[in-house]
């Protein structure tokens, strides 16, 4: 299709060109960049979530995002932009609607070794780990008064699972003005198809979606300290 709006947009294969003339006349798809003061935001990445042995995870797409976010973090870490792992709690008094069992017995959430941070990614000291009641990092946490606090503008999102707690967090972040940037690597899903549509629908709407080297490329020319 020829757009200069969609051209470097995040299209996987199950989109057509007919819907993306759709997306294009609606205005979608445009590049929402960069602001002046970044946080990385790691989200669920946990064992229960990044491994086969927990039935909410899986290994191969968890540990490749693992290992990207692993070189996220090599670069924006020396250069004090600030990280916040968010994981899960359970809710106990919270019933679900549709089969009024308690949240425990409806959902295999282990809240206890699979809600362990790969250790890979383990928080150093002075970065924060916020439990989060739902699917997104903003709902029922801290995590909006923290970023504000602390002047930031611009949230990395990175984790799983995509079309889960990551894209929830992302709307959230979109709907509190932050901008939203998503190295595609750095996130991981259980199945390819809700990953790859989940990730267009961020770049449509929400955010910006980029390769890794792409990120990490704009946080070296970007933040970096003048003193390094």
């Amino acid at each position: 299709m020829a757009t200069s709006r969609l051209d470097g947009a995040y299209v996987p294969p199950e989109v057509s060109e007919a819907d993306l003339e759709y997306y294009d006349r609606a205005g979608m798809g445009g590049r929402s960049g960069w602001g002046d003061s970044p946080a990385v935001l790691v989200v669920d990445l946990t064992r229960q979530f990044s491994d086969d042995r927990w039935p909410l995870g899986r290994s191969d797409t968890g540990d490749a995002c693992v290992d990207a976010t692993t070189r996220l973090l090599a670069t924006t870490r020396p250069i004090d932009i600030p990280t916040v792992f968010i994981r899960g709690r359970i809710q106990r008094d919270r019933l679900s609607i549709s089969s009024g069992r308690s949240n425990r017995d409806a959902n295999p959430f282990d809240p206890g070794e699979g809600n362990e941070l790969r250790p890979e990614i383990a928080p150093l000291d002075g970065e924060v780990v916020i439990r989060k009641p739902r699917r997104s990092a903003f709902f029922g946490t801290m995590l909006d008064s923290l970023l504000r606090e602390r002047g930031v503008d611009t949230v990395i999102v990175t984790g799983m699972v995509t079309s889960g707690c990551v894209r929830a967090t992302v709307v959230d972040a979109f709907q509190r003005d932050f901008h939203v940037v998503v190295p595609e690597e750095c996130v991981a899903d259980r199945a390819p198809a809700p990953h790859r549509l989940s990730l267009f629908d961020i770049d449509m709407k929400y955010g910006d979606v980029a390769p890794l080297t792409s990120v990490v490329d704009s946080v070296q020319d970007r933040f970096k300290s003048p003193s390094n």
